[in-house]
């Protein structure tokens, strides 16, 4: 038989089973509808981001993964070129999976 994989609803990478993870939310609006959303369960931005949406309600969209801005250097990420997520004061700060935008976050004192 042929090795069970997966992919992930964050970075849309096929991983295999025993590196996905499932965070189960209530769906918006819908008290009876659950959502299920799997995550790379050894990558922590996709945990977070998975468990997030999870919370929430909320399924990740396409859109959504091209919406995020990197602190460091204010272009697009694609979560699949995400590095890190940090919150501060209640403010999300993501940064590109690249040393140049994380040391920028490191010297303007986010990271």
């Amino acid at each position: 038989m042929k090795n069970l994989t997966w992919t992930c609803h964050v970075c849309d990478k096929e991983r295999p089973d025993e590196k996905i993870g499932v965070a189960t939310g209530i769906l918006k609006d819908f008290a009876n509808a659950r959502i299920n959303i799997r995550f790379c369960n050894d990558n922590a931005t996709c945990t977070e981001v998975a468990r997030e949406h999870a919370l929430r309600g909320e399924f990740i969209k396409p859109t959504e993964k091209s919406r995020v801005k990197c602190y460091a250097c204010n272009k697009p990420i694609k979560l699949k070129d995400l590095g890190c997520m940090t919150r501060q004061n209640n403010k999300e700060y993501w940064f590109h999976n690249n040393i140049v935008c994380l040391i920028r976050g490191k010297m303007k004192g986010i990271l």
